[in-house]
């Protein structure tokens, strides 16, 4: 791939951003669709759990695999077939009548999911040497905040006019269009690594598993992955529910504040990446430079996380009637529909959007 013109590289680089920002859509679209989903089917909050936890059981299963695949395959073919798989549980996703169904494809998603890292991973390493891959990566990682923050404010929007099948219906199907560009540009091999042209930089085999496993940086690497994890998976999964149902949000209200955090993490991004290769093409160790923003971006999460408890703490209950958001999107354009229908908003309930198994 090392060989192809320049321009070609970066339109599969503004492939593989595009196909990662659908990735956060899709697996967002539950958690912005929450509110009104568990109305429609009558889950109640541990059940609502599962199903955002059950993405990550077949996810996290299945990355070393996939990993394993992209390595030994085309990572063309494997990334589609993943893409393609994800793409169809999202729509999928719109027609299901029970719990059941909905786990299972949120098991789907996970599956499809997984393969995107380790392909966008691959390609980044074939096409770009080591002082361009800081800002490769980070337009990745940008397309990665881009994606829950579009899924958050266009689908909070959306849900108050057409439903939350139709926007799963809508997503899912209109993703597939990205495999017709991204099997004509995308090469069928890879070469193994770019070469990497700074300066004493010697070439090295590829390392086994057994090799990486022995290596700090891979558990500093995950340790770090992990810490964020917490905070990044509850802004993907439940912030929503948490502005509509602890503070009292309208869906309107909701999609807006709800996206800025992802919006601000973009940006951080990609300042962050171009300024780690700005460092490395000026002589800066790669281990370094990598160990300083990670730990510097960790620090800075946590002192601008650690006030939203003491902001949580000055809230309100849990509201024992629907709020407002979902109240203005249950009552307009229901009358005489049935509580199944495929296209629309869901009737009025009486009670809170979470259902619960007290005894009376």
């Amino acid at each position: 791939m090392t060989a192809r013109p320049r321009s070609t590289r970066w339109a599969i680089l503004a492939l593989l951003s595009v196909s990662v920002g659908v990735n956060y859509i899709d697996r967002g679209l539950l958690s912005v669709s929450a509110p009104l989903i568990v109305k429609d089917l009558g889950l109640t909050p541990a059940e609502m759990g599962l199903l955002f936890s059950a993405f990550f059981w077949s996810y996290a299963g299945f990355q070393v695999i996939a990993g394993w695949l992209v390595d030994r395959w085309e990572v063309k073919w494997v990334y589609a077939g993943g893409y393609l798989l994800w793409s169809l549980a999202t729509a999928a996703t719109g027609l299901v009548n029970r719990f059941g169904s909905l786990l299972g494809a949120r098991l789907a998603l996970g599956l499809g999911e997984s393969v995107s890292y380790p392909a966008c991973s691959k390609v980044i390493v074939g096409a770009f040497e080591e002082d361009r891959r800081g800002v490769a990566n980070a337009v990745i990682d940008v397309a990665a905040k881009i994606g829950p923050g579009l899924s958050m404010l266009s689908g909070g929007l959306l849900l108050a006019h057409f439903g939350w099948r139709s926007l799963f219906l809508a997503v899912g199907l209109a993703s597939l269009l990205w495999l017709f560009p991204w099997l004509r540009l995308a090469p069928a091999k890879l070469d193994e690594s770019a070469p990497d042209k700074t300066a004493g930089s010697p070439q090295h085999p590829q390392p086994s598993i057994a090799d990486l496993l022995r290596r700090a940086e891979l558990w500093g690497t995950s340790l770090g992955l992990f810490s964020l994890g917490y905070v990044w998976y509850f802004l993907l999964s439940w912030l929503p529910t948490y502005l509509i149902e602890e503070r009292g949000f309208s869906m309107e209200r909701m999609a807006v504040l709800g996206s800025l955090p992802f919006w601000v993490m973009a940006v951080g991004s990609l300042c962050g990446g171009w300024l780690a290769d700005f460092w490395i093409a000026r002589g800066g160790s790669p281990t370094l430079v990598r160990k300083t923003f990670v730990i510097a971006g960790l620090a800075a999460c946590a002192v601008t996380i650690g006030p939203v408890a003491a902001v949580s703490t000055a809230g309100a209950p849990l509201r024992s009637s629907p709020p407002p958001a979902l109240r203005s999107a249950s009552t307009r354009r229901t009358s005489g529909r049935s509580p199944k229908r495929w296209l629309g908003r869901q009737p009025p309930a009486n009670g809170p959007a979470y259902r619960t198994r007290s005894a009376t």
